[in-house]
Order: structure tokens, then sequence, then C-alpha cells
């Protein structure tokens, strides 16, 4: 089908602008589509522009903003507010600082180019409504489209979703943007479906400007219809003929997080509760976009797996012949038989909610783990060939100088797998922190960036998702320095290493084992341990407390047991917290 194609009037157009990203459909757009044409008796049309803008500054290019998304913001802030051009330019040189970047002056008029050429193309006159589906890096360009198409068809309604929209933040963007008729706060299917019939049946001024889900009436998301990225191929098609690429189609298994703890996230404000699909349902529904699409390559949305539904999930992909590929967002439990049967079911990276590698900080965060929960999954993904990407969070507050040394010291431990980020604290709207500031010494103000690209006139009325905020500044700065450091050396030292054995591994010998040790700048070392020493090391492939090593060697006494962890731990091939013990080195014959 063609993209933009004529639609029986009055139809439904949603719209996902830049910088989402380029390689995968909208999600949202896929959903509510499908589940719109299911429900209502109306013509649906989906566009993405982000699409023809990869094309037309590079798909290199647009991935380079889209990976920061202030910068992204500040291009579609210059074409809002022309006069604050100046502002929006420090921005942009800030966010791609060091990189190969194309001049802010002549990608921001690319940009508008592509847009309103863009938009041109689109008879907006057919549509009754118009929908846009806006996260985080989508607050300007969404803006600025909502003013092109008031501008030109002022007739027609427009409405913002997603999660940008959330209580306050979204009632701060309808209050002053008269560019948006509605938001939806919260979920958008049923929400959409009542203003549609509201504006179907003439009756738009029965609803406020802010439309809420109603928070005790859940969807059973097994129930929904397969999202509908029918429209997505078809501009994939008609702007990449020759596929350069082969989209990553997202799948959404769970609603909300099962955890919900953690005191500085704020990515499910916009859930109706907690809520997971059954394996059977997310099976069938890949079934179905593998028929549609060919598609072989997923990604899971969840902020975390559902892991009885996904143990099930996988354990049965694992029976297909055929090469999916998935990646998710997974919690730092995860025992080794999970990342097994995962990974035989065609999971190949994951993004883990690490965080920290001080138990008091972890504590703080509360993440419900320690950093030898930490250490054991990334052993875990490493030994059985899956990527794990996570950050460990930065400049937390009330973070302490021993929480940063604690940090650093770990990193000698972690320093065999795959590389993390650091990932400065931001104060999210939402979260436990940014509800309870006072309790972690802070005092929120405007984020610098929203300071610079929106005019003082507008920014003080409006409420955002990312905040900033006073307090201990100055001292999380140099507490976390040698931390960021240290980093930087340890993803160094993994794009040096050359050769495919793993950077800590053992060779088992029967009655001795060989460890093999890689170190910073400085040669291999190797270990050997005989006998009982061999047997105690092989016992700690997963974490081990004191009492379980002693129950299971009766011949060890805490007097002979505790000096032998010790000294593993001193020489960096088993982490012991005092409690617990973890080998470290990977089996590689």
């Amino acid at each position: 089908m063609d993209a933009k194609s004529e639609s029986a009037s009055p139809g439904i157009c949603l719209i996902s602008m830049p910088w989402a990203l380029f390689n995968r459909p909208s999600i949202q757009l896929g959903a509510l589509a499908a589940y719109l044409k299911r429900e209502l008796e109306t013509s649906v049309d989906c566009f993405h522009p982000y699409l023809t803008l990869s094309r037309d500054i590079g798909t290199e290019r647009y991935q380079q903003i889209s990976l920061k998304p202030w910068a992204g913001e500040s291009l579609f802030a210059a074409l809002l507010y022309p006069e604050n051009e100046g502002n929006c330019r420090k921005v942009y040189y800030q966010c791609l600082k060091g990189k190969d970047i194309a001049p802010f002056t002549t990608l921001v008029q690319q940009v508008k180019e592509t847009v309103d050429g863009y938009f041109s193309d689109i008879d907006f006159s057919k549509y009754s409504l118009v929908g846009f589906s806006v996260c985080f890096d989508q607050i300007f360009a969404s803006l600025y489209a909502a003013k092109w198409i008031r501008t030109h068809y002022p007739e027609v309604k427009i409405v913002f979703g997603g999660s940008s929209c959330c209580q306050r933040v979204g009632e701060s963007l309808v209050h002053n943007f008269p560019q948006i008729d509605h938001i939806i706060d919260g979920e958008g299917e049923l929400a959409l479906c009542e203003l549609i019939a509201s504006l179907h049946h003439k009756k738009e001024g029965s609803l406020p400007a802010v439309i809420r889900c109603n928070s005790d009436v859940k969807l059973d998301i097994n129930t929904l219809p397969v999202p509908d990225f029918s429209y997505y191929f078809a501009e994939f098609a008609a702007i990449f003929p020759e596929r350069p690429f082969d989209p990553v189609l997202p799948v959404e298994f769970s609603r909300g997080c099962w955890w919900g703890k953690c005191t500085f996230c704020n990515l499910n404000i916009q859930w109706s509760g907690y809520r997971a699909k059954q394996a059977e349902t997310v099976a069938a529904e890949i079934a179905t976009h593998h028929a549609r699409h060919e598609a072989l390559d997923f990604t899971f949305t969840d902020n975390a797996l559902p892991p009885k539904e996904a143990d099930r999930f996988f354990e049965a992909a694992s029976k297909q012949n055929k090469d999916f590929t998935f990646f998710a967002e997974i919690r730092a439990i995860t025992g080794e038989e999970r990342i097994q049967t995962y990974r035989s079911g065609g999971l190949d990276s994951v993004q883990v909610g690490i965080e920290a590698f001080s138990d008091s900080l972890l504590e703080k965060m509360q993440k419900g783990t320690r950093a030898i929960d930490n250490i054991a999954v990334m052993k875990y993904c490493l030994s059985h060939g899956v990527v794990l990407d996570g950050n460990i969070i930065t400049h937390f507050p009330t973070s302490t100088e021993k929480e940063a040394a604690e940090t650093i010291e770990a990193l000698d431990f972690v320093l065999p797998y795959h590389p993390l980020s650091t990932a400065k604290f931001f104060l999210g709207y939402g979260s436990p922190v940014e509800q309870a500031p006072a309790h972690f010494g802070l005092t929120r103000k405007s984020h610098r960036f929203n300071r610079l690209l929106f005019p003082d006139t507008i920014r003080k009325n409006l409420v955002f998702l990312v905040q900033d905020y006073t307090g201990n500044r100055r001292m999380q700065d140099n507490i976390w320095k040698d931390v960021c450091v240290k980093v930087k050396i340890w993803q160094r030292f993994h794009e040096k290493r050359k050769g495919s054995n793993f950077a800590l591994s053992y060779r088992d010998g029967g009655n001795f084992l060989l460890i093999r040790q890689e170190q910073v700048d400085k040669e291999v070392l190797r270990h050997k341990l005989k006998g009982l020493s061999r047997q105690l090391y092989l016992f700690c492939a997963h974490p081990q407390t004191v009492d379980q090593i002693m129950e299971s060697f009766d011949e060890l006494s805490p007097k002979k047991l505790l000096p032998f962890l010790q000294d593993l731990h001193k020489k960096r091939i088993l982490y012991f917290d005092g409690t617990r013990a973890l080998a470290l080195a990977i089996h590689q014959p």
C-alpha cells in the first residue's frame, strides 16, 4: 500500500516525527492504527517523516543526531523560534562536541526543506484528526509540524500523546501551544477512540483539553491487535528502494515495570498498572510480522521482560528453524540458565539495569540487587555470546566518596567483561527522587538546555519531563571524576584487544585449572588452581554464600576458607563481598 494514498474522509492521521530511530517503525503508530481500524469505522493513515529526513541528511548523520536527543531538539527549536537561533546553535555544538558534524545553519535549512516538503505532499483536509506520538526527543519537531499543519489547515484538529505528554507535562503543552487542541495523558487506545467518536458526532466540546485514560479500566493487552507496520514499510520501500538496512521491529511484551521501585526512574508514569502478554500471544505477533514483512530482527520495548512468560517464549523460539534476533531489557537478577535459554531462542543483545557497583548506592536507588548480582549477569552474558550494554549512573544525589571508591574498585573485577558507559544522573519528572527532592538534598530547577531552547516567556509556563536541580553538584563532580576516567580506560582496553580469547578465562585439566588473565597495559597473568582449590573455584561459578560453600565442603573451616577467598579476590579472579563469592573466569576450552 502507498503510505500517502487517498483515504476515505473523514480519516485519522498519525505521525511520528524525528528523531525516532530510522531503522524501526513506530510501535505507537502501528499499535494505535491497528486498534482504531478494528474498533472504529474509520480510515487511518500513518506517516514517518523521519525516514525521509534520514535519507536526505544521510543515515549516519541522522543516527548521530538521534543518539544525542538535545541536538535534534535544537534543530527544530531553531525552526520554531528563529529569533532564538543563537541559543539553539549553542546546544547543538555542545551536544555534538568532538563529532564530525554538519554546520548548524546548513542542517537547520535542510531539515526545514525536508519536513515542509514532506507535509506539502499530504492533503490534511481529508482528516478529521491529526495525532502526534511524542517522546522525549520529538517535542520541538512535533510542535513545529503541528504549527505547520495549523497554518495550512486551520480546521483540522490536532492531538498530542505519548510519554512526553503525561500529567502536568501534557497539561502545560496544551495550555501554551495553540496548535494543540487535545492532549491524551496515558495509554492512548481508549482515550483516542473517545476523542474520535466525539469528533465524528460533532461533540468535541464535551471533551476537555486533556483527556486522561481511566485508571480503573485496564486493557487486556493480550487482546490487542498486531501492530500495523505496513505504512512504515511502504515508505521504506519508496525511500530506500535498495534496502540499505533491515528494519528492526519493535514488540511489546508488557506495559509498565514489574519491579517499579527504582528511585531515579520515570519511565512508567504513563502506564495504568503493570500487565504482561502471554508467551503465545507474543509468538503469534512475531510470526505475523515475519510473514508480512519477512522480518527477522526484533526489539522488545519493555522496561524489563516478564521473567516467566519470557522463559516460555524463548524456550519455544529456540525450537524454531528461523534465525530470529532479539534485543531486550532485563534485570540483573537473571541467572545463567535463563540467559542460556534466552540466547538459544535468539536473544543476542540486552540492556541490563546495572546502574551501580556499590551495595549502599544500589540500596539508595532501590534496585533490589547487589554488586555481585551485576557482576554475575555480565559474566553470564559474555559467556553465552549475549552483548550486554548498560550504564553506571554517576552523580546520583547523596552518593558519597566511599561509594565512588567502591565503584572504582569494582571496575577492576569487571574489566574482562563488555564495558559499560557512564550516564550522569538527571532529574526526571514523576520519578521518586523528583517527587521528594528534599529527601535527596535537591532543589528543582529548569534544565539548562530548556532554558536555551525555549523563550523565557514560554518556558516559565511549561513543566518538563527532564528537569535539573541544585544540591552538592560540585562535590558530585569531584567524587565521580575518577570513575569516569576509569570507565574510559576500560572501554579502550576492549577496543585494543585482539583475538577471540576471553580476557579472563580458564581451562580445566581435570584435577587442576589454568587461568589466563589479561591486564591493562601489562603482561598476561597465569594462575593454577589444583585439587580442592579447583573444586572451590568451579563451585563458585555462580554467587555462593560462605555457608553454602561450607555445607558443600565438609573438610573446610572458616579459618581456611576465608583467606582462600580473600586471596583470589585480591588477584581479581574471584569477587568476594564478605558474604558471597563469585568466580570471574569464563570457561574457554
